[in-house]
């Protein structure tokens, strides 16, 4: 089991986690935590995994199939990341469900910026935000790039999102693979997009 404690200050997202987990059981939701314990300042989760992630073929189809029922239950997770992906044998866990709202929801831009979705950077009113299920398959696609393909560090030290969006559109010019990446998530294809990272980023597994 895996105990997580937070700050006072951080008490409403951990009732947010709380409550998203729980409906996420009562639906069974695969490959996310079960809360076993609770109070104001702790959850009490299972199962407890390492924080080391070897993909595989798989693992990339059972956490994008995680995502897709999450999105079509209403919900999007908004902090995609390697620190809140867990290993339990041979199955990958998205954790860290305090930042979670319902798609449609306004809401304050949390998570890192160079994984954001462009219509988050390109947006006149950020940090503020409509929750949109595409901003979790472009966040994916992002960390999968960054982490597992990137030769070397891309956003080291880089904060800003005028920089970070300048950064992106050079990684990516018109005919560059990631723009197909980038279209399947902004289009929802959570099957091709599973075969994009599938084909595209084996060698890196």
């Amino acid at each position: 089991m895996a105990i997580k404690r937070i700050l006072h200050k951080f008490e409403p997202q951990m009732a947010n986690e709380h409550r998203i987990l729980e409906l996420f059981h009562s639906l069974k939701t695969p490959r996310v935590p079960q809360v076993v314990d609770f109070g104001p300042d702790f959850l009490v989760m299972t199962p407890c995994g390492e924080n080391f992630i070897k993909f595989s073929r798989n693992s990339i189809q059972d956490l994008i199939q995680t995502l897709q029922i999450i999105h079509q239950n209403g919900f999007i997770h908004r902090d995609i990341r390697p620190s809140n992906l867990i290993q339990v044998n041979e199955d990958v866990y998205l954790i860290d469900w305090g930042f979670a709202c319902k798609i449609g929801d306004k809401v304050k831009f949390v998570g890192k910026l160079e994984y954001a979705a462009k219509d988050i950077l390109t947006n006149p009113e950020f940090p503020w935000l409509t929750a949109r299920a595409s901003q979790d398959l472009h966040m994916l696609l992002k960390m999968f790039y960054i982490h597992f393909v990137a030769p070397y560090p891309l956003f080291k030290d880089t904060k800003d999102k005028n920089q970070i969006l300048e950064k992106w559109e050079e990684l990516c010019p018109e005919k560059c693979f990631l723009r197909n990446g980038f279209q399947l998530c902004s289009n929802l294809d959570y099957l091709g997009l599973t075969q994009f990272l599938q084909e595209n980023y084996v060698f890196a597994f």
